[in-house]
């Protein structure tokens, strides 16, 4: 029988993601009235009692807006991790913190000159304590793209996710009928003010789920701790090096599932460069 601190701490956390849950529906259906969710069925090869690393397509401003207000009626503990200036951007909103400050997780955005990710290890061990202690991430797949394509390269962050925590991946890829006026960066902006959305030509949209990605190879706690701190000095060796080909390779699969529920059209015009 559950202790009287654990039904506490699971009311919190219902009220918690029935918080977040409403204010994204919210806004979500005021970008794109209509959301479908298809291909559910791929999750049946993984356990639905645990955590999941969820890789969104990021080919608009609101694909992870729209993303998580699909799942949210399927994942009862759904956090967001994005860019620490996205974080602050929306914080002006006072809507924003009636969301929970603790569901969204900040990625300090920085590359250094060498083409290396700039990795804060401490962000990311505190994502992954948070899925081990039963949450989901949600996070971007690659770097926002410029007119809707595909980047050439993938997004890291949720291979290192999946390192951390031996988590499965699992794609989501966004399709928007119109991205006319959805690829402009200044949505943020008037997502945060609620402001002139409505006067915008709505798109519907479906969130496709993708096959959810095991990873075959995994390294080490110690070596993962080790990648994010060399990363992060911008110490180069070989394990260091070994460890970063092999998360951008896996990363690539992530992005070529995108790829299979993504237009044409808006797939890189070379081969990714991982």
């Amino acid at each position: 029988m559950a202790s009287l601190r654990e039904l506490g701490s699971n009311f919190a956390s219902e009220i918690d993601h029935r918080r977040i849950a409403f204010f994204m529906s919210l806004i979500s259906h005021l970008v794109t009235p209509s959301i479908s969710l298809e291909n559910l069925h791929s999750l049946e090869s993984v356990s639905h009692n645990k955590p999941m690393i969820w890789a969104v397509s990021h080919t608009s401003d609101v694909d992870m807006l729209i993303a998580f207000s699909a799942l949210a009626s399927e994942r009862k503990k759904l956090n967001i991790a994005t860019y620490a200036t996205n974080i602050r951007d929306i914080a002006q909103a006072p809507w924003f913190l009636l969301m929970g400050l603790d569901n969204f997780h900040p990625i300090s955005r920085s590359e250094k000159r060498t083409g290396n990710p700039a990795l804060n290890p401490n962000e990311w061990l505190a994502m992954a304590k948070k899925m081990t202690s039963g949450y989901d991430m949600m996070i971007a797949a690659h770097k926002p793209s410029q007119g809707g394509i595909l980047p050439l390269r993938a997004g890291i962050g949720s291979v290192i996710l999946a390192q951390l925590t031996g988590l499965p991946i699992v794609p989501v890829s966004v399709v928007l009928s119109s991205q006319e006026n959805l690829a402009n960066k200044s949505i943020l902006k008037a997502l945060a003010a609620l402001g002139n959305i409505i006067m915008l030509d709505l798109p519907s949209s479906q969130v496709i789920i993708g096959e959810p990605i095991t990873l075959s190879e995994r390294l080490s706690a110690l070596q993962m701790k080790d990648f994010l701190v060399n990363i992060a000095s911008g110490s180069q060796n070989p394990d260091t090096d070994y460890a970063l080909t092999l998360i951008r390779t896996q990363a690539e699969l992530v992005m070529l599932d995108l790829q299979k529920h993504l237009p044409r059209k808006m797939h890189p015009n070379q081969s990714l460069d991982i």
